[in-house]
């Protein structure tokens, strides 16, 4: 089922309590090519735990941009809801697909654009943002559970695929300790080469390609202990950090490289290890 208005939604949902609901944000897509089985596999993961799952299909992008200038920067969304439903097939029992502007209006109700903007701490720890737009990322990707909590929709789990492992395992301790709502991160599909294709596309001159294969053959055949092993990567003129995760944020020890490629913007190319 399809709703364009969350309150309808809520409704629904608050006629049996009892149910076990698993939510997810999914980013709304800019190509249907990235509409892959990975975001499938987790909702797999919601459905076996949870008794409705529910798709909410977020314009990130959007919300970057208008948080950061404090002005609404409607977009036109590029995936239609007939290719959605098709795409979640019965794996999504309810799908939340607002308008650009309620959507914004959404982050915006309970306080002011200021809120976003100074909730720097939201962590005991340091914690790496490489960009001011991962720091609003992770802010409004909290926020928006945040703000069903505040509303009272009773989510129980979520589940996300893990590209950026510090978002995600972020996002994993502050639902989970603050929001009481469960979460499960699930791997990244990844190509004949071991990339992520999300990440190996927008490097798609060959010569970077054979670079980020030979980094990750590196990270896979890896014997070091993992704090060795980051000072051996950080010695690689391409790569400008390193950080690696233990138990407290991974089920397994895990490093992420925060590459240049040539003269693009940097990016992060992730990779989980068996060390």
């Amino acid at each position: 089922m399809i709703f364009t208005d969350f309150e309808n939604l809520k409704t629904e949902l608050e006629k049996d309590n009892k149910q076990k609901i698993g939510w997810m944000l999914f980013e709304d897509k800019t190509d249907p090519g990235y509409l892959n089985e990975g975001y499938l596999n987790t909702l797999r993961i919601l459905k076996q735990d949870c008794d409705i799952v529910v798709v909410d299909i977020v314009g990130f992008g959007m919300m970057l941009r208008s948080l950061h200038s404090n002005h609404n920067e409607l977009y036109r969304p590029v995936i239609t809801i007939a290719e959605y439903k098709d795409y979640f097939g019965d794996l999504a029992d309810y799908i939340l697909y607002q308008s650009p502007y309620n959507q914004l209006a959404r982050l915006r109700e309970p306080s002011d654009i200021g809120f976003y903007k100074k909730r720097v701490n939201i962590y005991s720890k340091d914690y790496p943002f490489q960009y001011q737009a991962n720091e609003m990322i992770t802010k409004t990707f909290l926020t928006i559970f945040e703000l069903y909590k505040f509303k009272n929709v009773p989510v129980h789990y979520s589940a996300n695929m893990w590209k950026c492992g510090y978002r995600s395992f972020f996002y994993k301790h502050y639902l989970e300790k603050n929001l009481n709502i469960s979460m499960t991160i699930t791997d990244p599909v990844r190509d004949e080469y071991g990339l992520i294709p999300t990440d190996s596309d927008t490097y798609s001159d060959p010569e970077n390609r054979e670079l980020l294969i030979n980094i990750n053959d590196k990270i896979q055949a890896n014997t070091l202990p993992l704090d060795e092993f980051r000072q051996v990567l950080l010695r690689h003129e391409n790569i400008s950090e390193v950080y690696l995760f233990d138990g407290s944020f991974a089920s397994e020890p895990m490093i992420e490289v925060l590459m240049n490629i040539g003269d693009q913007k940097a990016r992060i190319v992730n990779y989980f290890t068996s060390k």
